[in-house]
């Protein structure tokens, strides 16, 4: 299966795990989709979690120079 792991620095990590003697091509097909669902799902609560100050400051200064917002707009709930 795949699950999130977390190292001793704080940084987070999918990890995906299958037993040797399920290796198939049908199996690392639907491994890799859970990855892929997982870490596109994950990936915008990931960003809040660990720079949501970053984020913040990205916004005022964006906002300051009148710069366009366009790639921040999934995290205007921060501000």
């Amino acid at each position: 299966g795949v699950a999130f792991a977390i190292n001793d620095l704080g940084d987070v990590f999918l990890v995906g795990r299958l037993p040797l003697n399920a290796v198939t091509d049908r199996e690392i097909d639907r491994l890799l989709g859970a990855v892929l669902q997982y870490s596109d799902s994950a990936f915008n609560p990931l960003l809040e979690l660990g720079f949501t100050s970053a984020i913040r400051r990205e916004w005022a200064w964006r906002v300051s120079r009148g710069e366009s917002l366009a790639n921040l707009k999934a995290f205007e709930h921060l501000v």
